[in-house]
């Protein structure tokens, strides 16, 4: 993973689950450990005494920690924040961390993040890209937990004792993705137990595809680039997946070109 993490902590289980997990075998991998928080300044009390309890945590185990207060750095929070809104506003900030650190940062997303994440996708008319999830590595970030579902982190931390803290907003139907979780993935799970895993397995081999789909369309935009522009009959002759792996990498470059906010 690299020999400086940070691990991206809210005090939720799958992060407790991975800062925990990751101490334990620091040593076995050659890693020094650190920790980080936002609070986005969205939930008031509730969000402040998660990050006490972060803190906390951190002082007992020796642990560096680094605290991002939204609403105490000056950040204008919108009357209705929306979970876009709160994730740009985490992952600049984490981006400026790592660079500061020389470190890669550590997110606990889960197999079951990625189910929800590729149920909303296709509710809202993804392609082949945003079919293949959440990846591993991109970048300075590292997923190390997309092989575990939520109730296994929640094992991991009743096995270790650990206690972590519950988001009230999870419970809420207001969110989209909260809707996916409590309704959808269920009715999946009527149907296969291990329906989170065989969206992981689809997940995998749709990076697969897409990575190969890409490196065609990186050579396309080579031999297509002229002048400021591209050849719009070079283009015109592609394969379609492939000419349209190249648009939707064009449209991307311009409206992020690193991608982050993944």
């Amino acid at each position: 993973m690299g020999d400086r993490v940070i691990v991206a902590c809210s005090g939720g289980a799958d992060s407790m689950a991975l800062l925990c997990f990751l101490l334990r075998c620091k040593a076995e991998l050659g890693i020094t450990v650190m920790a980080a928080h936002v609070d986005h300044g969205i939930r008031g009390e509730a969000a402040h005494a998660d990050a006490r309890f972060v803190a906390e945590f951190c002082r007992t185990h020796h642990v560096p920690f680094f605290l991002y207060d939204a609403a105490a750095s000056g950040v204008q929070i919108p009357p209705n924040p929306s979970e876009n809104w709160a994730r740009s506003l985490r992952y600049t900030w984490f981006d400026a961390l790592a660079a500061q650190q020389h470190a890669c940062i550590a997110t606990a997303h889960t197999l079951s993040d990625q189910a929800e994440t590729v149920l909303f996708r296709m509710a809202r008319g993804t392609g082949l890209h945003g079919m293949a999830g959440i990846p591993a590595v991109r970048g300075v970030y590292r997923r190390p937990f997309l092989c575990l579902t939520r109730s296994d982190t929640t094992a991991y931390c009743a096995a270790l004792g650990q206690h972590y803290v519950q988001d009230e907003s999870n419970f809420s139907d207001a969110y989209a993705r909260n809707r996916i979780r409590h309704y959808a993935v269920p009715a999946l799970q009527t149907i296969n137990p291990a329906a989170e895993r065989a969206v992981g397995r689809l997940c995998n081999q749709l990076q697969e595809l897409n990575i190969w789909l890409e490196n065609l369309a990186e050579k396309l935009l080579a031999q297509a680039a002229c002048g400021g522009g591209y050849s719009i009959p070079i283009l015109a002759a592609a394969d379609a997946p492939v000419l349209a792996a190249a648009l939707r990498m064009l449209a991307a470059r311009a409206r992020d070109p690193e991608e982050k906010y993944v």
